[in-house]
């Protein structure tokens, strides 16, 4: 049996802040990850804030993108899967880093075993974009900080290195 994992991360912080798996890939798991990512967030309206995806039927979902207009998100979607590097990066942690190396025998397993998975990577995993820190720490230290003092952080596209200001961040699913 396929179990599919949909993943929420804050680029800036690079912390993960939405999660969801199922047995299928119906946009329904996407919008529990959207819902969750709100909600840790504390908001369902945000300002200058640019949701990433590939073009799965599951973004494109009226469900879904209608929760991105209504928080008044902007919506990016990639034309190659390279676009969508930093999520694929997690995908890759979580499932080759930490799943696999778990004795996972059911569905419900998984379900706690991804919850422990991602505290982990929040809060334990050290990131060299963020000069060595845990993007939990990250986002404390910058919290601390006035907006003009926020460090900026580099995003790369398929086109160029571009640094975003950390007003305007980047949800990437």
């Amino acid at each position: 049996m396929f179990f599919y994992i949909v993943f929420i991360m804050d680029v800036y912080s690079r912390k993960i802040v939405g999660f969801s798996v199922a047995d299928n890939m119906r946009a329904e798991n996407n919008v529990n990850a959207l819902k969750m990512a709100f909600k840790v967030r504390n908001t369902h309206k945000f300002t200058e804030l640019i949701h990433h995806s590939d073009r799965g039927g599951q973004y494109i979902s009226d469900e879904y993108t209608q929760l991105l207009v209504d928080a008044k998100i902007a919506i990016s979607m990639c034309n190659e899967v390279y676009e969508n590097a930093h999520i694929e990066r997690v995908n890759g942690t979580i499932k080759n880093q930490y799943l696999r190396h778990w004795n996972i025998t059911n569905f419900e397993q998984l379900k706690k075993d991804l919850k422990r998975a991602v505290h982990t990577y929040n809060n334990n995993r050290l990131h060299s974009a963020l000069d060595g820190i845990t993007p939990c720490s990250f986002e404390q230290y910058f919290n601390e900080l006035n907006l003009d003092k926020r460090p900026k952080l580099p995003i790369w596209t398929c086109d160029e290195s571009k640094n975003i200001n950390p007003n305007q961040c980047i949800l990437q699913f």
